[in-house]
């Protein structure tokens, strides 16, 4: 603005310095001096007051300046081709607007693979326990089957007396536990038996004068219609009393 004035100054000066020589003031001024025999008065004119330039004045940019400054403009441009910029600072962030309303629910989506088969369900299990105390004598170099008085929840396993009889076939986890007490000091032997006869690896042995834990786990592979059950053993013979409590378990579960 300080800028315009001062031109608009200058050329109000040349008019009062010029006016009686009868010349107009616009783009043609210098050359109506020159041919008027008046250059040296035209130069100190233009040396003094720039009315024999021609001067241009246009807008150019506008920049977005930083938040909380100040705006201003400036001259990018020449004395005689001006070009103004203006800088308007940035505004202040404002307050969140309020929540939209929930937009309507989207289309259904197509259905996706087939997942993995996952592992096969157990179809074949069963068990049965003793809670009742007894007394058994164990002939020297015999097997005693031990009780099993009471049923487990089964599927495809049924029970028979002191015994888990199998209907489906495959390869099951036998699992037993045996608690008892002796008075003589004795080794004794509790195994699982499949149709009576010792299943390898189920034999587990325990010696003392007091009370005796057994506990034991095999895999097998069993055939339908075969009967599991549970027999005590001792070389030397002996009494072993089932105490309180539940003292003899037995489960079967189908692994395949």
């Amino acid at each position: 603005r300080g800028y315009m004035n001062n031109k608009r100054q200058d050329r109000s000066n040349c008019r009062g310095r010029y006016s009686d020589l009868g010349l107009n003031f616009n783009n043609g001024f210098c050359n109506e001096i020159q041919n008027n025999g008046c250059n040296d008065s035209c130069n100190n004119c233009i040396d003094n007051c720039n009315c024999c330039s021609s001067t241009t004045v246009q807008v150019g940019r506008t920049i977005t300046g930083n938040p909380g400054t100040n705006a201003f403009v400036f001259n990018s441009g020449t004395d005689e081709n001006v070009i103004l910029d203006f800088v308007i600072p940035q505004g202040v962030q404002g307050p969140a607007g309020v929540q939209g309303p929930q937009g309507i629910a989207g289309i259904q989506g197509p259905t996706g693979p087939t997942g993995p088969t996952g592992p096969a369900s157990v179809t074949a299990y069963g068990g049965a326990y003793n809670n009742t105390p007894d007394v058994i004598t164990v002939a020297a170099g015999a097997t005693e089957t031990l009780p099993l008085t009471n049923d487990m929840p089964a599927s495809q396993v049924t029970s028979g007396t002191d015994s888990l009889v199998i209907t489906e076939a495959g390869d099951y986890e036998i699992n037993y536990y045996v608690n008892g007490t002796t008075a003589a000091a004795g080794t004794y032997t509790v195994t699982a038996l499949d149709n009576g006869t010792a299943i390898a690896g189920s034999d587990r042995a325990a010696t003392g004068d007091s009370t005796l834990d057994f506990s034991g786990n095999v895999i097998a592979m069993l055939s339908a219609g075969d009967v599991i059950t549970l027999g005590i053993s001792s070389a030397a013979g002996g009494t072993f009393t089932l105490t309180d409590g539940t003292n003899v378990t037995l489960t079967v579960t189908l692994l395949a």
